[in-house]
This record gives structure tokens, sequence and C-alpha cells, in this order.
């Protein structure tokens, strides 16, 4: 696809800051490279995360900083494995996995191997990540394809801040699984008294353990463990990548939003390099005031009907179906 025209890239901020600043844009020192970029980051937090326009307002959320996405809640977690029997020492087969898939509660669950036909094994011993032990000979040759229940423990997106409302997933027919979000340890207390697969109805979000290496992102918990692949529909609050001449080009929110940008990154080099609050700056502000009028205008302009569905975690679009002994049982919901 075609760039847009009206697009303002960070090319252009670096030639329009360059130009404020009194420098040759194509021989940019070291120096002045990094105080270009300092504005141009300054600039960019400036239009994403706005002042309250009147004192006691609550800041706006952009409209574009809540992206909907998707992410599959995988039932099995899958690799590929070597399976040696160590008849010498323990009388187990030891099967090593090229991936880490296993977790310390599947000791009694089913491994699947896929040898001339599907072949299921019951793990005995937890070892690690990728090694575990089966009772008695059920080695193979070569690399095989293995496959165990998933440990319900999923990657968030890298930018991911926070969830906008309640995820969903669709169930067998029309419905619509709702999913609660919960605090974490909501999570590992469920897992401790019940380790069955069925319907996802909890999730929580947990932030992995960094090295201050590089960004911290976070993981998604859910419960129970999913019985079958389930596809979750969700937004999210994100928390915005910087701005380079090469990767990331484009700043969040498009075309109609690059006047807007261009002005704050100018009124930040007006404080940082002049100490003052000059033309640029008034100009910021007027276009941000514009601008936030603009996206209101996505807001939708209802909710829909307001009902308690607290307690209703499905809701199958005007009808909740409860299965009681085999027989389904229908209600329809004003």
């Amino acid at each position: 696809m075609a760039d847009a025209s009206l697009s303002m890239t960070y090319a252009d901020l670096q030639r329009g800051l360059s130009r404020f600043l009194g420098y040759d844009n194509d021989a940019l020192s070291a120096d002045q490279t990094t105080e270009v970029d300092d504005y141009i980051r300054a600039g960019y937090r400036r239009l994403l995360y706005p002042r309250p326009t009147q004192p006691g307002d609550s800041p706006h959320q952009w409209s574009f900083m809540s992206p909907a996405t998707t992410l599959t809640l995988s039932a099995t977690r899958t690799s590929t494995a070597t399976g040696a029997y160590e008849a010498d020492v323990s009388e187990k087969t030891t099967i090593t996995a090229a991936a880490s898939i296993f977790v310390p509660w599947h000791e009694g669950r089913t491994i699947t191997v896929t040898l001339d036909e599907d072949t299921d094994y019951t793990m005995e011993t937890y070892v690690s990540a990728t090694v575990v032990y089966v009772d008695g000979d059920v080695s193979w040759s070569g690399s095989k394809a293995v496959s165990i229940e998933h440990e319900g423990v999923y990657d968030a997106p890298t930018d991911f801040g926070s969830f906008i409302g309640r995820p969903t997933y669709q169930t067998s027919g029309t419905g619509i699984q709702y999913v609660n979000i919960v605090p974490e340890q909501r999570i590992r207390e469920l897992r401790v008294l019940n380790t069955s697969s069925g319907y996802v109805r909890m999730i929580a979000v947990r932030p992995k353990s960094s090295a201050n290496t590089a960004n911290q992102t976070h993981e998604f918990l859910v419960w129970p463990y999913p019985t079958e692949d389930k596809v979750l529909d969700y937004r999210y609050k994100i928390r915005p990548y910087e701005l380079d001449g090469t990767t990331r080009k484009y700043p969040l929110g498009g075309e109609q939003f690059g006047e807007l940008l261009k002005e704050c990154v100018l009124a930040e080099a007006e404080i940082g390099a002049n100490d003052e609050i000059g033309i640029h700056g008034r100009r910021a502000d007027e276009l941000l005031a514009a601008a936030v009028g603009e996206d209101l205008q996505m807001q939708p302009k209802t909710l829909g009907y307001n009902r308690d569905g607290s307690d209703d975690a499905y809701y199958g679009g005007g009808a909740r179906t409860v299965t009681y002994n085999g027989v389904a049982y229908t209600r329809e919901i004003d």
C-alpha cells in the first residue's frame, strides 16, 4: 500500500526541527542529532499525553491509542522431541523437547507423540521445561512432534498497557463468552483448587521479570485452561514506541494529527533552546483543542441497552442457554 501523501514522518519532523534550530539537516553532528531526537520525543509525548484543557478536567484519551486485536488461546503446546530409554538408570523414557512446553502440574497428564499414528503417554516426572520422564520403554528414533495441554500463559503485545473493557470470544453457535479481568493472585488460587479445563472465564495481566535491557512486557494468565483453541477479541491501551527514521517512521494518529505533532515538537524546542513559550507553543495548544474535539466525534453516541450483566458472563444476543443433566434450557432476555 502506498504511503498517504499527507503523512507526517520522522524525517519531516527532523527536517523542520533542524531548520528551526539553524542546523544543516544533511550534516547533523552527533550532539545535534541527539538534541533533535530529544525534542521529537518530547513533542511526541506532548501529543500522546496532552494536559487537560481546563483545570480539574481529566486528560483526553485518544481513540487511536486503544486498538482492537486478537489472541489465540491455544489448548495445547507443541514442539518436536526425542525419546530415549534409560534402561540402566531409571527404566524410564526421557522425553527432551526442542522448546519449553512443560510445567510441573503436567505430571499425570497426557503427552501425545506423533509416531506412525498419534500415541498417548502419561508424564510421570517433571524435570524441566524441556525434559520429562515417562515410565517404561516408549522410546523412538529421531525427532517427533509432541503436544501437551497448554499451561494457560500467553504473551501480551509488546506495547500492551491495560485492557479496555472485557475480552470476549465466540462459543458454539452465535454465543459470546465474556472473560472477566481479575487479579493475578486469583488465577493462582483457582489453579491450586482446580486444574481442570473448560471455557476460559477469567484472565489476569502479569508483568514479566525484566533485567532492564529492554522494555518490560506483560503476559496473560487464564482460567480454566482452555479445552480447545479460541480466538480472544479485546481492546487495549497501548504504550507507544518512540519514533525513529527507520522502522517506526510514522506517528500514531495518522496524517490528521501531523500538523499538531509538528507544532508540539517545535514548542518543546522553543522551551529547550529559547527558554520560552512562544508562537509554536500557543499554536500547539490551539490545534490540540481542535484535535480533541474531532477525536471525541469518534466516540459512540450510545453504549446500548443499560442492563445489569454483572452476573451474566455469557450473553448470546437476546437469549441465554443453560444445560442441566444434558438438557438445554433457553430463556429470552428482555
